[in-house]
């Protein structure tokens, strides 16, 4: 940036500068000349010359056009207000207005009749003060409700009542001590008391709205505070005391240049508004009203002419309190629905989690039991219907979960599918009983519309009792634990035991391990650690045209460092509830193919299956990973076969079909595992390129006994044959159910018959000393 540049920027900032800064410097410069003005002519007052009508007038001339220019400069204050604020300043702006029209009324009396019309003159007067004294009320009112962002419409209520009862109870002063206002008439004595009533208010109302509103350490508030008082008292001093009249009424025109001043002033609140409730509210109205009441009460001791004015003084200020108290009556009952509904489940109608875990906070539930129920595969209700449809299913099972539970039993829901009812009592046997009624009332189908539902749930019991105290949180944690027993095992309804802490601990170790498992990388030799190795352990399938081993199916297995060898259930649901799967797919189809390329080159050519979750399925980094594998480990590709499930094909058809296809592009085969045991749509058979099926052990353990399942898996394996696919029977152990499948056709077996699921090198010595089965020669069924 050159010389010439940053001069010219510096030009810019310097006039820029200076429009921002003029104005301000002009208004302070306005706002202090008023100011001097105003304050010379109380001090003309007091030690003004010997002339001093002629220079009494002559001041007040100039303390109206100074009133005059102040108001103008809070108008135009007022525009350069904060949003929140606006209103603040504009009330002021009209306090200051009526000020300055007092000032050029009286000057205008004073000028024209001085002497004459002293009643009305005092009327006018209060008049004035009471305008003023209601702008300024209001605008505390706001400055409140800018603070604490709570607007209540019936606040000047609270003003208007308050001064009518202040005045009655002038009244009764006035008529115990008359020297007060003596020689005032009728009803220049009402104004003053009047004046006086307003300006009590409104000097009350100051700490008030500086405690609610955390204004305390807001130096503008207390300024305008100032000023708002020496409006305020001055006038109402004045008319008690007639012999500083005139000073007073000249210190009350000091206020103003006080509230113009504060306009000048930046924000600088330092204290937190505080929450505001209606207590404040009903107590300053009841005050109001007692003091009204009593007014009426003692008024007969008056004269005949202040009692009709005092009565209805007292009537005013109790119509006024009953407005309020209406308002304040409305806003309890909404306060109350309010609450209500923040307690309560907006589908459903039943409590939610707030109002259960607050009866559970109750010092009166000390025991009782907790059942978190949870409803089964609802997000495949939502997905596959609608959440419309899943919505009415949650009214229906609210509604079926009232009519199960005595009316001492609190039912909430909370959140999505999940419910908790709290049954009181200690008699723990009662609670599982309505525990299986809720299980079977909820496992009714339910019809919405034209479609018939079948749900189930998982409920988990957690029990607190004398012995055992516990907060709400631990009751809940442990009814979830147990909800999960439940719906782990698929058992409907479980118990809290001591031992599923243990389970949890143990759940959350095994989860950090396998994520050390993650992150030592996949190689085969993965682990080796203090979290063990992932193994692949291999099941031969046999052919069944020559009784010998044509391929194994890999399975995984961890070789944990204290458990020993687990099975996959102990540790997959954990793996594809943390994200975790592709890791054990990728080590597993390393281990095995780099262990089918060692039998290859001893002379075993065996094909080698990998089953595929549906998350890996769906994966685009599977079928770079088979392309890799295959290219770092020279196996054919046909020896590989990829295994997926019905339900994993079906679920996601889409990217099921893209990935499969890509695979087979590669020349790797694709099997459909436990083939029967989930949509069995015949569509996928024809739109996925599936080279084999596996029948799943539930038709073939009954295969030999049942006829109907034999014509199952005899149409089952017709027709794959007539799609050119071959067929793999499961869960083989005995030697009629091998006969029967090599009759219909079956190519391979895979079962306990030949051999457990084992380890490498187990499954090498299995291979040195195999042999083949007696298999009778085939026949054509």
């Amino acid at each position: 940036m050159d010389v010439a540049e940053r001069a010219l920027r510096g030009r810019r900032r310097s006039t820029s500068a200076t429009a921002i800064t003029a104005p301000t410097i002009t208004a302070r410069g306005v706002v202090y000349a008023a100011g001097a003005v105003l304050s010379l002519r109380v001090l003309l007052q007091v030690v003004g010359p010997a002339d001093r009508d002629s220079w009494q007038t002559v001041a007040d001339g100039a303390a109206v056009l100074a009133l005059a220019v102040l108001f103008v400069v809070m108008v135009r204050r007022r525009g350069n207000a904060h949003r929140h604020e606006l209103p603040v300043w504009r009330w002021l702006t009209v306090m200051v207005g009526v000020v300055a029209v007092a000032a050029a009324t009286r000057l205008g009396w004073t000028i024209l009749a001085p002497d004459a019309f002293a009643t009305a003159r005092h009327c006018v007067d209060a008049a004035t003060q009471l305008a003023a004294c209601g702008a300024a009320y209001q605008a505390l009112i706001w400055w409140d409700r800018g603070a604490t962002r709570i607007f209540n419409p019936g606040d000047w209520l609270n003003g208007v009542s308050a001064t009518l009862a202040a005045t009655a109870v002038g009244n009764l002063v006035w008529h115990a001590a008359p020297s007060l206002l003596d020689g005032e008439s009728t009803w220049a004595s009402e104004a003053v008391l009047l004046q006086a009533a307003a300006a009590v208010v409104l000097i009350g109302t100051i700490p008030s709205v500086a405690n609610l509103g955390g204004l305390a350490g807001e130096r503008r508030f207390w300024i305008v505070s100032a000023g708002i008082t020496t409006l305020a008292c001055a006038p109402a001093v004045a008319s008690f005391v007639p012999a500083s009249a005139t000073l007073l009424e000249h210190v009350a025109d000091v206020g103003v240049p006080l509230v113009a001043w504060a306009s000048l002033r930046r924000a600088d609140r330092t204290a937190a508004p505080r929450h505001s409730t209606t207590q404040a509210t009903t107590i300053g109205a009841l005050v109001v009203l007692f003091a009204a009441v009593l007014v009426l009460v003692t008024v007969t001791q008056l004269d005949p002419t202040h009692r009709g004015v005092t009565v209805g003084f007292a009537l005013g200020a109790i119509a006024g309190v009953s407005v309020r108290m209406m308002h304040i009556i409305r806003d309890l009952a909404l306060l109350a629905e309010t609450r209500q509904e923040a307690l309560t489940d907006e589908l459903t109608g039943v409590a939610n989690r707030r109002a259960l875990m607050k009866r559970l906070a109750s010092p009166e539930v000390t025991t009782g039991t907790l059942l978190l129920l949870d409803v089964n595969r609802f997000k495949e209700i939502n997905d596959r219907l609608g959440h419309a449809v899943g919505d009415e299913l949650l009214c229906v099972l609210a509604t079926r979960l009232l009519a199960a539970l005595s009316l001492d039993a609190q039912l909430a829901r909370l959140g999505g599918d999940e419910f908790a009812a709290l049954l009181p009592g200690r008699d723990q046997g009662d609670h599982l009983e309505v525990a299986e009624r809720i299980v079977a009332a909820a496992s009714e189908p339910v019809t919405i519309g034209d479609r018939r539902i079948q749900v189930s749930v998982s409920v988990g019991a957690a029990t607190m009792a004398d012995d055992d105290p516990m907060d709400g949180a631990e009751l809940l944690r442990r009814a979830d634990a147990a909800m999960y027993v439940a719906k782990s095992a698929g058992v409907g309804l479980a118990v809290y035991d001591p031992q599923l802490d243990a389970d949890q601990a143990l759940r959350g170790r095994l989860v950090d391990q396998l994520r050390a498992l993650g992150r030592a990388g996949t190689d085969a030799a993965i682990g080796d650690g203090d979290a063990g190795r992932l193994l692949a352990y291999y099941q031969p399938q046999v052919s069944t045209n020559t009784g010998r081993p044509d391929g194994v199916e890999a399975l995984v297995r961890w070789d944990h460092p204290t458990l020993g060898v687990l099975p996959p259930a102990a540790f997959l649901p954990l793996v594809e509830e943390h994200g975790l799967m592709e890791m054990v797919t990728t080590t597993v189809m390393r281990q095995a193919v780099h262990d089918a390329i060692r039998w290859n080159r001893s002379g075993r050519r065996l094909h080698v299956s990998v089953n595929i979750s549906t998350s890996c399925l769906t994966n685009p980094g599977l079928v770079p990973l088979v392309a890799e594998v295959l290219g770092e480990t020279g196996l054919a590709p046909e020896l590989l076969v990829i295994e997926v499930t019905e339900t994993d094909a079906i679920s996601s058809p889409d990217a099921a079909a893209a990935a499969l296809n890509a695979l087979v592009a590669l020349g790797v085969g694709v099997s459909i595992d436990d083939y029967g045991t989930g949509y069995s749509s015949l569509a996928y058979l024809k739109d996925l390129p599936v080279s084999e099926l596996k029948l799943d052990r539930s038709f073939t353990v009954d295969l030999v006994h049942d006829a109907r399942t034999a014509h199952i898996v005899a149409a089952t394996i017709e027709l794959a044959h007539r799609l050119d696919i071959d067929v793999v029977g499961e869960g083989v152990e005995d030697f009629p159910t091998l006969h029967a499948l090599q009759t219909l056709g079956c190519e391979r077996t895979q079962g306990y018959l030949h051999g457990a699921p084992m380890s490498e090198p187990d499954f090498v010595r299995w291979l040195d000393h195999h042999v083949p089965q007696d298999i009778p020669a085939r026949t054509v069924a």
